[in-house]
């Protein structure tokens, strides 16, 4: 008759206490995806696709935006890996930013640092997502994210809390 009666106790001290469930830490933001975008439509860059893949969570809380990833980007003009350190979620937007570890092609080094923007349209299929290659950052910065091409096909999710 003990073993209930202490069992009991127990799960009623423990419903009972106030806060249990508020200690738990937020859940960690990310951003993943797979986005190829045509940027033939872009007077400002060379005609062609590029094609980025891509994971980050934060490795912080605001007002930091460490972050641990990486990215493998294919554009006309540049291929590399980037290790991504940066990463600011506003709503359904991302802001990437990160260091190449490999560079295949094009005016890019190792330790040159990158940055991008993804946004999440929220619809199903990736249907509305855009994708934007900032470039070569001159120094790393949190920035807040912006609207890029639309992603022709692939799938952005970004999940902000």
């Amino acid at each position: 008759m003990r073993k209930p009666l202490a069992i009991g106790a127990t799960l009623i001290a423990a419903l009972a206490a106030p806060g249990a469930a508020a200690a738990r830490p937020p859940a960690n933001q990310f951003a993943v995806g797979s986005a190829k975008t045509d940027l033939s439509i872009d007077i400002m860059t060379s005609d062609g696709l590029e094609h980025a893949s891509f994971s980050a969570h934060n490795s912080s809380q605001f007002p930091n935006c460490d972050a641990k990833g990486q990215m493998v980007y294919k554009g006309p003009t540049a291929e590399f890996t980037a290790d991504i350190d940066q990463l600011v979620i506003m709503d359904r937007g991302a802001y990437l930013g990160g260091s190449v570890t490999k560079a295949t092609t094009g005016p890019v080094s190792v330790g040159t640092s990158v940055a991008f923007d993804a946004f999440d349209s929220g619809q199903p299929a990736g249907t509305g997502d855009q994708f934007l290659f900032e470039g070569f950052a001159v120094m790393p910065l949190c920035l807040t994210p912006v609207l890029g091409h639309a992603v022709t096909s692939g799938n952005i999710v970004i999940k902000p809390t």
